[in-house]
């Protein structure tokens, strides 16, 4: 289940302990609800801790071993409204870690959080409706982020892949806009070589650059 979790939230550059951590609180605070049972289940309530968890107001605090003392949630709370303008997005609390010091305070930022909470709401509606109805060629769109996202995409030819067998889905571009449409080979280079930069660039500026918002 973690590897699931992991694939699903590549994107937010989040590492391996610190969604190990969030799945260990799925089974401790499983409260009103037994401690999941399957592999969906338990990506379904991932999806809606990300989703409902008030994460500007309160940590998170996971007492894996139930050892945490009342000083130390006291500290810990002490910790998070001291400087709740410098906190980490998600401020996650952890034995080892009571002071979110560890796996949250360099990623996710507040407009990735954001990003993250968007995603997690989107699938777990999507999941829900997997699960209740009968589409599944819909499945691998829940680790798919939507292409709109992105000034520029670049579509690489399935042969010049080293993995190609790792790629779960194709990139599906409506954009009109086309730099090239040569076939890969020895001679095609996609950059601009020395010689090319002596002179006048302007040319090739805008046919490198072709409707890119990178500000946007």
């Amino acid at each position: 289940m973690v590897l699931t979790h992991r694939k699903s939230m590549n994107c937010a550059n989040l590492i391996a302990h610190f969604l190990k951590t969030l799945v260990a609180y799925l089974f401790m605070r499983s409260a009103p609800y037994s401690p999941p049972l399957s592999r969906v289940t338990g990506f379904i309530r991932f999806l809606l801790l990300i989703r409902d968890y008030a994460w500007n107001f309160k940590p998170l605090i996971v007492d894996l071993n139930e050892d945490f003392t009342s000083k130390d949630y006291e500290l810990i709370m002490d910790e998070f409204h001291a400087g709740n303008k410098t906190n980490p997005a998600m401020f996650i609390a952890s034995p080892y870690d009571m002071r979110s010091r560890t796996w949250t305070v360099a990623s996710p930022d507040q407009f990735s959080l954001k990003r993250l909470v968007a995603y997690a709401r989107t699938s777990a509606e999507l999941l829900e409706k997997l699960i209740e109805g009968d589409m599944p060629e819909r499945w691998p769109s829940i680790f798919c982020t939507p292409s709109n996202l992105y000034d520029i995409i670049l579509k690489v030819q399935p042969q010049r892949l080293s993995h190609p067998h790792r790629v779960l889905f194709s990139v599906d571009v409506k954009s009109t806009v086309k730099v090239t449409v040569k076939a890969p080979g020895d001679e095609f280079n996609p950059w601009l070589l020395l010689p090319a930069l002596k002179g006048d660039s302007d040319p090739e500026k805008s046919f490198s650059l072709v409707s890119t918002q990178p500000a946007a």
